[in-house]
């Protein structure tokens, strides 16, 4: 399959980005496009209690742990949805906030679905050339 354009999608390894990831692979599957998942989070904050300050996972463990988590929705649903295999799909990870995140991706997406409510406060909904039902960070071009 020769892939034109890319469908982004935001994962954060809650219930709702599974379904996000299946969603987009179905979109991108009826384009004839690539996938691009971007699996982000915010950094924690250090908190002290009275004792010391908390442990808290390097920038690079969240990536790689963020990235193992989007791998594992797009397996489960590659599983359910064998026929949606054939999808090219690339896995991201970043740290931050999941709304601005996804909005500094360099591409220009065809459509940019999120599970994330983060993404709702700047989002615009899909320009209807898209078909896309959920949030789009950017109106497809």
């Amino acid at each position: 399959m020769t892939a034109t354009g890319t469908v982004v999608v935001g994962a954060d390894g809650s219930p709702a980005a599974r379904t996000a990831i299946e969603y987009a692979l179905q979109d991108a599957e009826r384009r004839g496009a690539r996938l691009r998942i971007v699996a982000a989070a915010p950094l924690p904050q250090y908190w002290a209690d009275s004792y010391s300050m908390t442990a808290v996972p390097a920038p690079e463990e969240i990536k790689r742990e963020m990235r193992t988590a989007a791998r594992r929705q797009l397996e489960e649903v590659r599983r359910a949805r064998p026929e949606l295999a054939m999808v090219p799909v690339t896995i991201e990870a970043a740290t931050g906030a999941p709304g601005p995140v996804l909005l500094d991706r360099p591409e220009a997406p065809i459509c940019s679905c999120s599970a994330t409510a983060a993404v709702a406060r700047r989002a615009a909904p899909c320009s209807g050339r898209s078909g896309c039902t959920a949030s789009s960070t950017r109106a497809a071009r």
